[in-house]
């Protein structure tokens, strides 16, 4: 049976992917080939379907990762032109779950990184426009302007006419809204981490862009676009989740006190409008399970320890505003939340099957010391889905 391939997910160390640098116009590269374009296109020498199982082999060889999805393109019969979640790599080979019949593909065949299937609609020198493919979805429309080397400025918008002119903007142009690239404010061309995960109609963008000791390695968490709304006929439930202005010596949505929300002074999430459809951008927050649970309302999880001692995630929700008396408005999706501080070590970055989930594992908040522990605070995204 094939395999779902409607979620994405990209990462810095896989090969030929963008780099995330100080450089004007790097985060728009990054944004092309995740999202519109793919990336790391390789010539297939074999491609071998037998018992429900396709096996393409690459004579030179090739860096695609377990779980990633492909795209092939050139090959007969036409139905392997498709996308593809690999299921095993070995040597040369990687493998798929496959539904045709047995045999062997003939063709000039071309193997890419899929891309998460957005329409790059409006382009300038240093901005772009990106937009959903997904007909269900809201269909609004991502504005980027990567003209600077630290921060780029991104908005919401419900219609666009090219790409400096739309309707609908959201957050206002009275409020900053930057997803930060690097720290070096004369410009690095170091490159950074970085994941991107997402489907046709939301990405979360994951820059460890700040090179101090203590965030080095540590990802802030940014999105856009659709939730998983609640309300039925709801036309506007596309969010953006950015950092506002940057203070002097302050990390935002970096440090643990925001790291999973951009919910302080520096980070916002914005709606594109209420509930009521009236107008009107709506800043909402987003909630944990546990926060919920535990009714800490401090912004943060609870800090529970699980008896087995495994990390466990909750998934996230947005309100209709801020403050504690909002309703729920959605789901923020494929995006979950660590229960707890981890007791043990763990690399900043991996991937685990936890209670049936594929998941990402990503580091956020600093590192300091808290009691018997050292911070270890995780996100997670759900990177096999579907998620909707």
């Amino acid at each position: 049976m094939k395999a779902d391939t409607s979620v994405k997910w990209f990462h810095h160390e896989m090969a030929a992917s963008p780099v995330l640098r100080g450089q004007a116009g790097a985060l728009i590269e990054l944004l092309d080939a995740t999202l519109v374009n793919g990336f790391d296109v390789r010539v297939v020498n074999s491609l071998v379907v037998a018992d429900g199982v396709a096996t393409a082999t690459i004579s030179a060889g090739h860096a695609y990762l377990q779980h990633a999805v492909i795209a092939l393109s050139g090959a007969t019969p036409a139905g392997l032109n498709d996308e593809w979640r690999i299921k095993s790599v070995a040597g040369n080979t990687f493998s798929f779950d496959c539904d045709l019949p047995d045999g062997t593909a003939t063709g000039t065949i071309t193997v890419k990184m899929a891309p998460a299937g957005w329409a790059k609609v409006f382009a300038g020198a240093n901005k772009a426009v990106y937009q959903s493919t997904d007909l269900a979805g809201t269909q609004m429309f991502l504005r980027v302007d990567d003209a600077g080397t630290t921060n780029v400025d991104v908005r919401g918008y419900e219609q666009m006419f090219d790409v400096d002119t739309g309707t609908g903007m959201f957050p206002s142009s009275g409020t900053t809204s930057n997803w930060p690239k690097h720290n070096n404010n004369s410009g690095g061309s170091t490159p950074l981490p970085w994941s991107l995960i997402g489907d046709r109609r939301l990405f979360h963008y994951a820059p460890a862009w700040h090179t101090s000791t203590q965030y080095a390695g540590k990802a802030a968490i940014y999105r856009f676009g659709d939730a998983i709304g609640y309300l039925d006929g709801d036309a506007y439930h596309c969010i953006i989740a950015s950092m506002q202005a940057v203070a002097s010596g302050n990390i935002p949505s970096v440090a643990s006190s925001t790291f999973y929300g951009l919910f302080g002074a520096n980070g916002g999430c914005w709606l594109a409008r209420g509930f009521d459809q009236s107008g009107g951008v709506i800043e909402q927050s987003h909630k944990s399970a546990v926060e919920h649970a535990g009714g800490t309302g401090s912004g943060e999880s609870a800090r529970l320890l699980p008896i087995d001692g495994k990390m466990h995630y909750s998934p996230v929700f947005i309100t209709d505003g801020r403050g504690s008396s909002v309703p729920l408005r959605g789901q923020v999706p494929g995006y979950y939340i660590a229960h707890e501080q981890s007791p043990v070590v763990l690399p900043n970055f991996g991937i685990e099957r936890i209670s049936g989930r594929l998941l990402m594992r990503v580091r956020v908040g600093a590192t300091a010391d808290s009691g018997a522990y050292v911070e270890r605070r995780f996100v997670a995204f759900d990177i096999e889905g579907p998620w909707r």
